[in-house]
This record gives structure tokens, C-alpha cells and sequence, in this order.
């Protein structure tokens, strides 16, 4: 999947969830969504049912544009007056093609062949970790999340749907350090960065749903480490670097635009707050508790200005729609 295409995706999961940006404003891009990526086009390969979207850096099967598009379908449903129902009817069809694709890469237990919540970057035919992916299996429980919220099944299967909901949730759980959550490859430095934010943010809306109970060790980390964003400064230059990648299979080369640090982090960070100061509030938590974080939060808010506009040069206008979806949590 090209980066056009992977970011439209996600683009699309953000527009379709702001409640500022319009149905009239968004019925336009309905056919992005529902017919042309699923098709050949201008900015990728067309979506196949059993590798899903070619991934961008080596054009091999990738489930990561479907776990995207897990989450911006029910964001799309999720607007009753956004869809015509012959829309409704095809979104629901491409829904299940991509639940089907990803059922595909969910791992199961070697002994009992049951679902063990861990989800693969990759389908068939490439070779399936033992341990998963933790990035997709975070994508994938953002779009269980969103499939509850808006009452949308797994395969036609509400039950299915609730299980694999519980078994995400408890295989993210189990895969905290105590700390945070680590990707393969990166430093334990990062841990402060876009993963474990991510996965604070969700955890704090499925909490809000309902859908899940959060144990103390998380948030009791979760404070920790919003009071450390707001000691980060942002005056500094977003640069884009750029680096080759040739796959051992083809012999051209393709140049990858890697994302400067902060967008691996920044606006999961402002959810995260959002989040967490409204859960203080129901909680009755002490004032000045509440202040103190939302100094944090308004650290966060204003840093959205100069690097803001650097990083939309650089293209990646999802992580502009990103913070906006966050800051749309704020209900004070």
C-alpha cells in the first residue's frame, strides 16, 4: 500500500469521526472509502481479499490498511445520515471483506486452536510470528472498540465480535511491562512514545464504553507519562528524512519518507489527556489534580501552532486529523 493510500485510509477513520467536520463535507469522500481503494487505482493496489493491501515500503501483504479501515468503516456507519442505504449496504459488504482478510492473520493457540487476541502484520502466504504484532493488534482493538460503539458485529457475529474484544484487550494487558508497551526494534527509550500513548488512549475509551475495567498499573503509569510530554519542547525544526528500501524479491529501490519522532506520539498524547482529565472529573479527583493536568493538556494544545504546519509540508495530513479527533474529547 503506497503512503497515499495508507493515509487516506486513516485520514478518513479521523474526518469520519469529528463531529465538527460535516455529513455534506463528508459525503464526497464516501466513494474513496467504499469502492475506489477497494478497486485499481491512481495511488495503489487495488485491495484483495486474501492479503488485503500490498504494504507500502515492499509491496507484499500487509494487514495494516485494514486494521485502519476497521476503524474508519463504523466511524462512517456510525453517522445515520450520512449513508444512503444501497452506501450502508456496500460499506457493510466491504466491512466483512476486511474482517475476513484479518481473521486470517489472527493468531491461534498451537494446543486448544482458540483466538489468542495477537494479530499479524502480515497474511498469508509469509510466515506468522508466534508473538504477533503488537502495532496491529493495538489497530485491530481500535476497531473492536469502534465496532461496539456503533453496535456493528464481527462477521455477522455480534458474539464473535464481544470475544475477540476480550481477547485483544487481555493479550495488550498481558503485554504490558509495567511501564509501557514496546515495539520490536526500537529502543526502550520510545516506550514514552507513540505505542504506549496509543494504547493509553484506547484503553481510556474502552474504559469509557464500558468494554473494559482498567487494573492500577496502568493508571497509575498513565499520569507519569503525560506530566513527561509536557516537559518536551517543540520549538525545535520537523524534518523529513528519507531512506531506501529495495525488497530481497524486486530490483528497484522505492524511497520511504520516515515520520519525524513527534508524530509518533503528539496526537495520541492529546487524546490521552482529554481523556484522562474527563476521567478524573467523573471520579470526583482532588482540583488541583485536575488543574495540574490540564496544564499538561493546554502544553500540548498550543504546541499545534508552527511545528504543526511544518509537519502538514511534509505531507502527513493524518496526524493534523489526529489531534483534532483528540482535542474533539474534550467534553469541559
Amino acid at each position: 500500500m503506497s503512503p497515499g493510500a495508507w493515509g487516506q485510509i486513516q485520514t478518513l477513520a479521523c474526518l469520519f469521526a469529528t463531529p465538527e467536520v460535516t455529513d455534506e463535507e463528508l459525503r464526497p469522500l464516501l466513494p474513496v472509502l467504499h469502492t475506489e481503494l477497494f478497486q485499481p487505482n491512481s495511488v495503489s493496489g487495488p485491495f484483495q481479499p486474501d492479503q488485503g493491501w500490498p504494504h507500502y515500503a515492499d509491496n507484499r501483504p500487509s494487514t495494516e490498511g485494514c486494521g485502519w479501515a476497521l476503524v474508519a468503516i463504523p466511524w462512517a456507519l456510525a453517522r445515520p445520515n450520512l449513508t444512503t442505504p444501497a452506501e450502508r449496504a456496500l460499506l457493510l459488504q466491504r466491512l466483512a471483506e476486511v474482517q475476513a482478510m484479518l481473521d486470517r492473520c489472527h493468531l491461534k493457540d498451537a494446543r486448544t486452536k482458540q483466538d489468542t487476541g495477537r494479530w499479524c502484520i502480515a497474511g498469508p502466504p509469509a510466515v506468522l510470528p508466534a508473538e504477533g504484532n503488537i502495532f496491529i493488534t493495538a489497530l485491530v482493538f481500535q476497531g473492536l472498540i469502534e465496532l461496539s460503539r456503533a453496535g456493528l458485529p464481527w462477521c455477522g457475529d455480534v458474539n464473535r465480535r464481544d470475544a475477540l474484544l476480550r481477547v485483544t484487550s487481555d493479550a495488550i494487558l498481558a503485554q504490558f511491562t509495567g511501564v509501557g508497551w514496546h515495539t520490536p526494534g526500537r529502543s526502550l527509550s520510545d516506550l514514552n512514545d507513540g505505542l504506549t500513548l496509543q494504547l493509553f488512549a484506547l484503553l481510556l475509551r474502552a474504559e469509557e464504553a464500558k468494554l473494559v475495567e482498567l487494573p492500577s498499573a496502568i493508571t497509575a503509569q498513565i499520569p507519569h507519562h503525560l506530566a513527561e510530554c509536557a516537559s518536551r519542547r517543540f520549538d525545535h525544526p520537523i524534518l523529513t528524512a528519507a531512506f531506501t528500501f529495495t525488497a530481497p524479491d524486486q530490483q528497484k529501490q522505492a524511497i520511504i519518507y520516515q515520520r519525524p519522532v513527534r508524530f509518533l506520539w503528539h496526537p495520541w498524547a492529546v487524546e490521552c489527556a482529554a481523556r484522562w482529565i474527563a476521567r478524573l472529573q467523573r471520579a470526583g479527583a482532588p482540583h488541583e489534580e485536575v488543574v495540574a493536568m490540564r496544564r499538561v493538556l493546554a502544553h500540548l494544545v498550543l504546541t499545534l501552532g508552527p511545528p504543526a504546519m511544518n509537519e502538514l509540508k511534509t505531507g502527513y495530513t493524518y496526524v493534523l486529523v489526529e489531534e483534532l479527533l483528540g482535542l474533539s474529547s474534550l467534553n469541559f
